[in-house]
């Protein structure tokens, strides 16, 4: 586990919003497009938004070619969005804040909102959404009103609501390069005075371009669809109901890796017969012994509410289920070696259930406009990840210690330790972890806005937020030469004793003293070697140090310590007040400055992965505090 508790204050410089999205020109008269925003969780228009916003509208959408979140970094400055070796690890990062995607353990930093509703895993946010009405980029901390998780910022999209006038539609087909075809479809319109409906899909499918010289298919390609209908109420001016449900559904090859460096283990590759593009940092081609999986299903269904009590006070409800199905398996060691299982290679198998439900308060006076709410989240990860030996690791391992297949240095040691033959990383072999994660989350939240006079509004917010996570890991080894331990300490409780390797290592540095076999190691032939040639023992314990930490380098599968245990109990509770201080001046029409400080808040993370440890020297620590056996 490791706590990322992100304090961040926005500096308090001056930025200059420009709200100039649009120019229209009517005999000679240039009128400036009004675009309407609901970064503060009410609508106000982009030149009243006294926060660094970027708003990309459904025409610039449309004209730039954006299919989904993930190109939206082509249109909004300091966005970032990386894909790594898979389609689901995909990362988004504002100013450079930014954290991975590829552990469920770990949540985000730039919080992903698609109508209102938290997209809590980057993979559930990567729709191919049509019908779009815009996308709202906000930079910097957003605790104050999005709670955890947006100490870097928010991405919020916001879908066109059913129309109750007309009825509307579109199609659209695209054909591109590597024969991809993407065919989008969406219908809008009144079922009644008072009830509207929409429905969109989407298909998205393009061959890979990044060519598997071993055969199999190519990697990067695209595959997937989704469909979203939404319904709205509106049976009075004072109440108005949108319900919307989504599914999308993600099948790919991805990701293609280029080689930096062809290092020492290059060649132990190419004597089993595998291959691998050496020192091509910008290859699109290179060796898989099988394709890479990357499959994951999202949908969710929400309802919100908006009930107006009268002209100046609004009452806002969004309840949302949200499901994620994600499950990879990569050919990890990037080359057509059979060095891992098919079967489970670097499988992950994740399923995230969400349950969120916001209230909001909102209304104004003559001199201000006001909020308050209040936020719960909960969430349920189960999570199921491995990593298994193929047919070819052990005979890579033998190449590796300076062997030749079937006969190296591991043979010598399973004699030691009393194993068979190819014992040692053996096929099928591995690590097979399980782990949960059950997260409560609730925050309250107030911001107003106090009119000054002059031009001048000053902006006051807090947020509180209490963050709860119950977690546990369990991890089955069955990687037998990685739960070896080669170094077991010859000292306990202050008495020596002879490591396998050292005993070894003695009987054949003493043969001059007892032809031919040498002494055995025991207390008094150590002893009596010591007398004889002072420091023998110290050479030859420096000399098997040197050779056990050649061979550890393979115990990269060493057995985890799984939690609840006495080092990490499996729980964390964090709660912190965030809050902003803002003050907005409108130097003209279209010319708005202020000066903003605030502060943003992300819980306890816990690494949902292999490297997940502490290490056990550190748990025997913790025995010998509660226990004392040490003092003895």
């Amino acid at each position: 586990m490791f706590t990322a508790f992100v304090r961040r204050v926005g500096l308090g410089i001056i930025a200059i919003g420009l709200a100039l999205p649009a120019i229209a020109q009517d005999q000679g008269v240039t009128i400036l497009e009004e675009i309407v925003v609901t970064a503060s969780k009410r609508q106000s228009t982009l030149q009243e938004t006294p926060i660094a916003v970027s708003v990309v509208s459904a025409t610039d959408l449309k004209d730039s070619q954006i299919q989904d979140i993930k190109d939206l970094q082509f249109l909004v400055p300091s966005l970032r969005v990386t894909q790594l070796q898979s389609s689901g690890n995909t990362n988004f990062l504002i100013r450079g804040f930014g954290n991975g995607a590829n552990n469920a353990g770990i949540e985000p930093s730039v919080g992903v909102f698609v109508d209102g509703v938290y997209r809590s895993r980057s993979a559930s946010a990567l729709a191919d959404l049509p019908n779009l009405e815009r996308v709202e980029v906000l930079r910097g901390p957003q605790s104050t009103l999005f709670g955890k998780n947006a100490s870097a910022g928010v991405i919020s999209v916001i879908t066109a609501k059913p129309s109750l006038v007309e009825t509307t539609g579109s199609a659209s087909l695209t054909y591109g390069d590597y024969n991809q075809v993407i065919v989008k479809a969406d219908i809008n319109g009144p079922l009644s005075d008072t009830v509207g409906f929409s429905l969109s899909g989407s298909y998205n499918e393009r061959d890979g371009y990044y060519d598997n010289l071993a055969g199999g298919a190519a990697l990067g390609e695209l595959n997937r669809y989704g469909v979203r209908g939404q319904l709205l109420f509106a049976p009075s001016d004072k109440l108005e109901v949108r319900i919307i449900a989504d599914y999308d559904d993600f099948d790919e090859a991805c990701c293609g890796v280029a080689n930096l460096r062809n290092g020492p283990t290059g060649a132990a590759i190419q004597a089993l017969g595998g291959n691998l593009i050496p020192n091509s940092p910008f290859a699109y081609q290179g060796y898989y012994d099988f394709t890479p999986v990357n499959q994951f299903q999202t949908d969710g269904l929400s309802v919100q509410f908006d009930y107006d009590f009268n002209d100046s006070v609004t009452l806002t409800s969004i309840t949302a289920l949200r499901n994620l199905d994600r499950f990879d398996n990569v050919d990890v060691d990037f080359t057509s070696a059979a060095l891992l299982d098919p079967s489970t290679a670097n499988l992950t198998d994740t399923e995230i259930k969400t349950l969120t439900q916001e209230f909001r308060l909102s209304g104004s006076t003559e001199s201000t406009t006001w909020m308050l709410g209040a936020y719960f989240f909960d969430e349920e990860v189960d999570q199921r990840t491995g990593v298994l030996y193929g047919d070819q690791f052990r005979s890579y391992a033998d190449i590796l210690t300076g062997g030749v297949p079937g006969n190296s240095i591991l043979n010598s040691i399973e004699a030691l330790y009393g194993h068979a033959p190819g014992t040692f990383q053996g096929a099928g072999q591995g690590l097979i972890d399980v782990s949960t994660m059950d997260d409560t989350a609730i925050s309250i939240f107030a911001q107003i806005d106090i009119d000054l006079g002059d031009r001048a509004t000053l902006t006051l917010g807090a947020n509180y937020t209490e963050d709860e996570k119950d977690v546990t890991f369990n991890s089955v080894g069955t990687d037998v030469f990685s739960n070896t331990d080669l170094n077991n300490d010859p000292t306990v409780f202050g008495v020596t004793l002879p490591t396998v390797f050292f005993g070894q290592a003695f009987t054949a540095a003493t043969v001059p003293f007892a032809p031919p076999d040498g002494l055995p190691p025991t207390p008094e032939n150590i002893a009596f070697v010591e007398s004889v040639a002072p420091g023998t023992s110290a050479a030859i314990q420096a000399g098997v140090a040197a050779g056990i930490s050649d061979l550890q380098a393979l115990q990269f599968l060493a057995p985890n310590v799984n939690f609840p245990n006495s080092v990490e109990n499996g729980n964390t509770k964090d709660d912190a007040t965030t809050w902003t201080v803002r003050l907005a001046f409108d130097v003209n029409d279209t010319v708005n400055a202020y000066l903003s400080a605030g502060t943003g808040f992300k819980a306890s993370s816990w690494n949902l992965s292999r490297d997940s440890r502490p290490f056990p020297s550190d748990q025997a620590a913790m025995h010998c505090l509660k226990t004392r056996p040490c003092m003895k």
